[in-house]
């Protein structure tokens, strides 16, 4: 969980949090002269750093030192992928890692079928709750959420569809899955035991209008419309994520990291 943070505008509002935008987390992918070594990247939503120059992430500091740390990330910094909703950089290790998503517990699109994920299957997500009158200034405070799995990608469905509830706020969050038993109707087989993986990212929920009737003329109104939270979420692949670390952009910068025999992209970073 610590390894979500806050996304905001402005440097002077993440202390107050306020001015929310939404959330991510930091993931890491290992270095190619050790497994041991780690880059870092911040991965988020596209739409949720839209209107950004910069992006404050507040997250959490180092135990007994600091409540939390302020990371101010250049929007020039970011990897965009509009069309699957993701914005990725990479991060300084210097100051706050708590805890990371490794790329190995990613979910592949080969995983379905060795793992048996599939529909009906047990997800959580980790995020934070909007409430009025309610600000975090002591810590972040992440919470999880619950659902399944309602349709695994295919043909035009890019994204996972899911039901965890998910409202305005939880842009951003990791969702991860975990085996669920007897949902097909018989045990699991040992092969098909894990961990929680990385099932996605989610991106925001699905909307639905309906028009408004007039109760007097049983006429539906020319202009307003009721939104309604349909329950279902947009969970865009692990797989998507791993592609946009994997291109050729970061691999040079990582390959240079490692010709100068630093990891970490404290030292790294073009700006």
């Amino acid at each position: 969980m610590k390894s979500v943070g806050f996304i905001y505008a402005r440097k002077a509002s993440a202390p107050k949090d306020e001015g929310f935008l939404g959330v991510g987390f930091i993931a890491t992918v290992s270095s190619s002269v050790s497994k041991l070594k780690k880059f870092y990247y911040f991965v988020t939503n596209e739409h949720v750093i839209r209107n950004l120059d910069s992006v404050i992430v507040r997250l959490e500091g180092y135990p007994k030192k600091s409540n939390f740390v302020l990371l101010s990330i250049p929007r020039r910094r970011f990897e965009i992928r509009k069309s699957l909703d993701l914005a990725i950089a990479p991060i300084s290790t210097e100051e706050a890692i708590i805890s990371t998503v490794p790329e190995e517990i990613f979910v592949f699109e080969s995983d379905l079928k060795k793992r048996n994920i599939d529909v009906g299957d047990e997800i959580f997500m980790v995020s934070r709750i909007l409430r009025d009158n309610m600000r975090y200034r002591e810590r972040n405070v992440q919470i999880m959420r619950f659902g399944n799995i309602s349709l695994i990608p295919q043909n035009e469905e890019l994204f996972y569809l899911t039901e965890t509830r998910s409202v305005s706020g939880h842009s951003g969050s990791p969702v991860f899955v975990y085996p669920t038993p007897y949902v097909h109707g018989f045990n699991r087989k040992p092969e098909h035991t894990f961990p929680p993986m990385l099932l996605g990212i989610n991106r925001g929920h699905a909307i639905d209008y309906e028009q408004i009737i007039d109760m007097n003329t049983k006429k539906a109104h020319p202009i307003y419309v009721s939104r309604t939270n349909q329950a279902i979420s947009h969970v865009v692949p692990a797989w998507y994520i791993s592609d946009v670390l994997n291109c050729e952009k970061f691999k040079k910068q990582r390959r240079y990291a490692e010709s100068r025999n630093t990891v970490g992209f404290g030292e790294i970073v073009e700006d």
